[in-house]
C-alpha cells in the first residue's frame, strides 16, 4: 500500500513533512504508482510551463471523467485547446461583470438566521448553488434544480470512497456498493442537464445571458457547435468548480474573520463607507481594497484546490531527476501558500499583506489558488467576483464572531473540504454597527 496509509490518516501532514524533511522533490509510492511531491515555485514553473507538452491531468482527475465526462478539467490535447478556446470568451471580466446582480440577489435573499452558532458552509453552499443555477442554467433555485447538487455531492462522496481507502486498489469491475451509487447518480444527473439543455435550445432566446445559453451559440473556427454530450460534460465541470469551490472559499473567510475581530471590523467600515449601504455591485470591488486583501489571504491558507495532479506522459526532469512516463507528479499549493520561504509569518491571517507590496516579488507560481500553467482555472476572474460580492453582501447584512471552541477538521478530498462544518457565531448587522 506505500503511503496511502499516512495519506488517509493525515494528508495535509504527509505534504507538509515531505518537505520539510526530505526537500523540494520528493518521491512516494501508492500501490505500484510512484509519484513526486514538487514544492519549489521555480521547479513547478520549469514542469508545468516549460515542459507542458510531457505532463497530462493525473491519474485521479482522469478517474473524475467518469462522472464529468470529457470537460476543460478532465479533458486533454486537441479536445482541451479546442472547448477552452470556445468558453473562454464567456468568462472575460467584460462579460462575467453581467452576473454581479445575481450574484448579490442570490446572497439578500439566503441570509442565514441569526443569534445563533452555525455551519455557515451550509448557508454559503445554498447561495453558491443558487447563483450557479442562475448563472449557469438561468434557472430560478426552486423546485428539482436543487437536485442537482445533492447528486453532484453523493458522486464526489462516492469518488472519495474509491480514492481514500483500500478500493484505490480494488480493479473497476470488482462491484461495490459506491459503485453502483456512481452508476445511478450519474444516469440521474444525465437525465435532469439532457432535459436543461433541451429546453434552452428550444427557448432560442438570443436576449438569455446565461452560460447554457451562451454555450449552446457558440461556433468553433468550422462554425460549428458543441455537441450534446461535450455541452453537457462542460456545464457538469463548471458546475462543481463554481459551486462547491467557491462555497468553501467563503465558509473560510467567515471563519477567518471570525477569529480576527479587527480585520472584520477594518472590512466593516470599507463596506460602509463605499456603500452607503446600497447593494453591491461588480464595479464597486475596486473601491474595496481591504475587502479583495482579504480574499486573497483566504485563498492563500485555504486554497480549494489544495493539490495539483500531473502524470508523465513523455520523459521529463526536474531539478536533475529523471521522471519515466507513467510517474505522477503533485503540486501543493497549501505546501507553496503556507512555506516560510516565500511568506512573512506564513500561517497567520494578514490580509495587509496584500497592501504593503509584501507580495510584489513573490516567485510566479507561489501562489496559486487556481491552479498553474497553461491548465489554469478559466472561471478564476468569475470565482474572485463572487467572493468579494457574496462576502460582501453577508457582511453588509450580517457580523460573525468565533464558536468557542471550533476548529475546523479539514477533509482533503477533491477539494479542500471540513469534515465538521464550519461554525461561527452569527448576528445581524446594520450599516454602522454590529448589531440589531
Amino acid at each position: 500500500m506505500g503511503s496511502l496509509p499516512m495519506l488517509a490518516r493525515d494528508t495535509l501532514g504527509f505534504f507538509e513533512r515531505l518537505t520539510s524533511d526530505y526537500g523540494d522533490v520528493v518521491p512516494f509510492r501508492v500501490g505500484a504508482v510512484r509519484t513526486w511531491h514538487v514544492s519549489d515555485p521555480a521547479l513547478v514553473e520549469d514542469l508545468l510551463v516549460r515542459q507542458k507538452g510531457c505532463l497530462e491531468k493525473d491519474i485521479v482527475t482522469h478517474e473524475l471523467a467518469s462522472v464529468l465526462g470529457q470537460g476543460l478539467l478532465t479533458s486533454e490535447g486537441a479536445t482541451w485547446k479546442k472547448q477552452r478556446r470556445l468558453i473562454a470568451p464567456s468568462f472575460t471580466p467584460r462579460h462575467i461583470a453581467r452576473y454581479g446582480d445575481d450574484m448579490v440577489r442570490s446572497t439578500a435573499e439566503a441570509l442565514p438566521p441569526v443569534e445563533e452558532d452555525r455551519d455557515v458552509h451550509e448557508d454559503f453552499t445554498r447561495i453558491t448553488l443558487h447563483i450557479v443555477l442562475r448563472t449557469l442554467f438561468g434557472m430560478e433555485p426552486r423546485g428539482e434544480a436543487g437536485r442537482v447538487g445533492q447528486i453532484l455531492d453523493g458522486l464526489m462522496a462516492s469518488f472519495e470512497v474509491e480514492n481514500r481507502t483500500a478500493w484505490r486498489l480494488v480493479p473497476e469491475w470488482v462491484p461495490g456498493k459506491h459503485r453502483r451509487e456512481v452508476d445511478r447518480l450519474t444516469g440521474e444527473l444525465d437525465t435532469l442537464i439532457y432535459e436543461l439543455i433541451d429546453a434552452t435550445r428550444k427557448a432560442d432566446d438570443p436576449e438569455r445571458t446565461d452560460l447554457l445559453a451562451v454555450l449552446l451559440r457558440a461556433r468553433d473556427d468550422e462554425g460549428q457547435a458543441m455537441e450534446d454530450e461535450q455541452l453537457r460534460d462542460e456545464v457538469l465541470t463548471l458546475f462543481l468548480a463554481g459551486h462547491e469551490t467557491t462555497a468553501l472559499s467563503l465558509s473560510y473567510a467567515a471563519y477567518l474573520l471570525a477569529e480576527h475581530p479587527e480585520h472584520l471590523e477594518r472590512l466593516h467600515q470599507e463596506l460602509d463607507e463605499a456603500t452607503g449601504g446600497d447593494p453591491l455591485t461588480s464595479g464597486m470591488t475596486r473601491e474595496l481594497p481591504w475587502l479583495k486583501a482579504v480574499v486573497s489571504e483566504c485563498l492563500r491558507l485555504y486554497p480549494p484546490a489544495w493539490a495539483i495532479g500531473r502524470q508523465v506522459v513523455s520523459p521529463a526532469q526536474v531539478n536533475g531527476i529523471d521522471l519515466p512516463v507513467g510517474d505522477q507528479v503533485v503540486v501543493s499549493p497549501w505546501v507553496m501558500h503556507r512555506d516560510p520561504r516565500w511568506w512573512t509569518g506564513a500561517s497567520r491571517f494578514r490580509p495587509e499583506r496584500w497592501l504593503r507590496g509584501e507580495t510584489d516579488d513573490l516567485p510566479r507560481f507561489a501562489y496559486s489558488p487556481f491552479g498553474a500553467g497553461p491548465r489554469v482555472c478559466v472561471g478564476q476572474h468569475f470565482a474572485q467576483m463572487e467572493l468579494a460580492l457574496v462576502l460582501g453582501t453577508f457582511l453588509q447584512h450580517r457580523t460573525v464572531a468565533a464558536a468557542p471552541g471550533y476548529r475546523p477538521d479539514l477533509f482533503p478530498a477533491v477539494t479542500l473540504r471540513p469534515r465538521n462544518g464550519v461554525r461561527v457565531h452569527v448576528r445581524a448587522r446594520e450599516m454602522g454597527t454590529d448589531t440589531d
